[in-house]
């Protein structure tokens, strides 16, 4: 019987142990009803069903289970676990729901939500949204190219979110990027164009203690800018423009850093291929990659500071970098998102060394659409990894440009983007979409309805946000050989199991698809979301100004 067996082998027994058979143990006998209140009990099967697999707790913040009791790591596998199931249901159901409206003091003709994003490192606390408006002016005799942008930031703490900050801007058009780092004192920065061909780009911060929300946006400076930004990450703002070179901008110092131009495909400067547009940049450790309309590029940044520049910026010329290797897909591209993966515990490298090392880059998802020549993109989604590699040492230079130890990415044909799964996700001719994608694998995108007997193909009416939690494969795929030609598998074998088939696996990789919101009108028009992927929040943004806050985690209990 169980009950006689020594209490470390009872243990190792219970981590096999699915949560529900503990809990029917439990029902068992007194003694056994007494083991599953272990502590120890309910710290390893945190570990193994939560922790282990990657599986988020809403609530739990930056608390540190090592000092949890029994009853309160019990209550936290149980929380996590119910939210895991719901946010991964066909049709989950949220726990509270908030409706956000602009400001209303504004004489204003319309509103529609330019952008609206959750602050990093908040815990989904706090919502930054851009909105335009525009204004009723019976004396203008023709429409004007300025319009007004209203900046906002919502405490999201309450049942009826509460505007913590407010900024008026008028401008020919406005950009926000948040700041990536949430440690960094600079927020988000606005990159806006005051006149045609001119910008601007100022960096903010946010005072959440000022009583007044007209205050509460503070400039701490402006930086050198380019019309489109891309990114910032701490004190590195990238930004790019015409000529299609990102530049990295020291926001500290004042002053471009580095301009990494794409490929030299041709002799003359004033062609610029729209194939090299830069759509989205990781910049990780010591290099960047730069996704753009059909290539990936890789920049290996140097080690050591650029030099300093005396007077004006520009008067001076950045140091400029090409690319170390590249990645050209066979399409072009209308839109991807990337993200660089949580690493998992049971997760291993394709090194199968243990996938926590600091030392190894991560693997990065990728959840693109493919664009087309008609006047509307591919009604398909595309999950492709891209895995590091596995002989990457950053101490090396690249002074033996054969040597595959000093490049982080691309260093074979093997080491290249691998599709893993593809999701129909049709759109009518000017139907919005957005797509996002978590650290955790959670991929959300808006589309048209699906047509219910054709679902590739939209409906006449409707919309709907739908999403689910990607497959993440642990390990890189060997490239076939097929008549003397290398061949890339379809779809990368998740390794489950050793015995685990293709068909299998391609069963579980394609389970339905999770349905958070979706109406058979055009009443409304939803064009912008935003995803707090660890505490289970998603905004939908519609045209009209309006957000809807929706949250699928139940209620906090595991410390009262």
């Amino acid at each position: 019987m169980l009950s006689i067996l020594p209490e470390e082998i009872l243990l190792q027994i219970f981590r096999e142990l699915r949560i529900g058979d503990i809990l029917a143990i439990r029902q068992t006998c007194k003694t056994l009803e007494a083991f599953t209140r272990e502590r120890s009990v309910w710290y390893d099967a945190l570990q193994v069903h939560v922790q282990e697999k990657g599986i988020t707790v809403p609530g739990l913040h930056d608390r540190d289970i090592h000092f949890m009791s029994a009853a309160q790591l019990e209550r936290l596998t149980l929380h996590a676990i119910r939210f895991y199931v719901n946010w991964t249901s066909a049709l989950p159901t949220w726990t509270r729901k908030i409706d956000i409206h602009p400001d209303s003091s504004f004489n204003m003709r319309k509103a529609m939500n330019v952008s609206v994003q959750f602050l990093p490192g908040r815990h989904g606390r706090f919502l930054l949204t851009n909105t335009i408006h525009n204004h009723l002016d019976r004396n203008a005799a023709a429409p004007q190219p300025h319009r007004t942008f209203l900046v906002q930031c919502w405490d999201l703490r309450q049942d009826i979110a509460a505007c913590v900050a407010i900024m008026q801007l008028v401008a020919i058009w406005v950009k926000i990027t948040v700041n990536t780092d949430p440690l960094s004192e600079a927020t988000f920065a606005i990159t806006q164009s005051e006149t045609i061909g001119g910008y601007t780009t100022s960096l903010h911060m946010i005072d959440f203690e000022m009583n007044d929300p007209s205050a509460a946006f503070r400039l701490l400076k402006e930086v050198p800018s380019f019309k489109q930004a891309l990114a910032l990450q701490g004190d590195t703002f990238i930004a790019t423009n015409e000529d299609l070179t990102i530049r990295l901008i020291d926001t500290k110092a004042d002053r471009v850093t580095y301009a990494l131009r794409p490929l030299v495909m041709n002799n003359d400067p004033q062609v610029h291929p729209e194939e090299y547009r830069c759509l989205q940049v990781l910049l990780l450790d010591g290099h960047m990659l730069a996704f753009c309309r059909q290539y990936i590029f890789l920049y290996i940044l140097p080690t050591m500071s650029p030099p300093e520049y005396i007077g004006p910026i520009t008067l001076h010329s950045p140091q400029e970098l090409f690319p170390t290797a590249h990645y050209k897909w066979n399409w072009s591209i209308d839109s991807i998102v990337v993200s660089p993966r949580l690493h998992r515990r049971t997760y291993t490298s394709i090194d199968n060394t243990h996938a926590d090392d600091s030392t190894h880059l991560p693997v990065i998802d990728i959840l693109l659409r493919f664009d087309t020549w008609f006047p509307w993109p591919v009604n398909m989604l595309h999950q492709s990894v891209l895995f590091p590699n596995p002989d990457y040492h950053p101490d090396l230079t690249l002074s033996l440009p054969s040597d595959g130890s000093a490049v982080p990415y691309f260093a074979s044909k093997e080491s290249t983007p691998r599709m893993v799964h593809s999701v129909a996700s049709p759109l009518r001719l000017f139907t919005p979409s957005d797509i996002l994608l978590g650290r955790r694998g959670t991929a959300l995108w808006l589309e048209a309805l699906p047509d219910p007997s054709v679902p590739e193909q939209a409906a006449d009416f409707g919309q709907r946000v739908a999403g689910k939690v990607l497959v993440q494969p642990r390990h890189l795929p060997h490239v076939r050989e097929v008549g003397g030609n290398r061949a890339l598998p379809g779809y990368v074998s998740e390794a489950l199991s050793g015995s685990q088939s293709a068909a299998e696996w391609e069963e579980v990789a394609a389970r339905n698809v999770t349905v958070f919101r979706e109406t058979a009108s055009d009443d409304e028009t939803w064009i912008r979301m935003a995803l707090e992927e660890d505490e289970g929040k998603i905004a939908i943004a519609d045209a009209e100004g309006t957000i809807l806050l929706t949250e699928y985690a139940p209620p906090v209990d595991f410390f009262d």
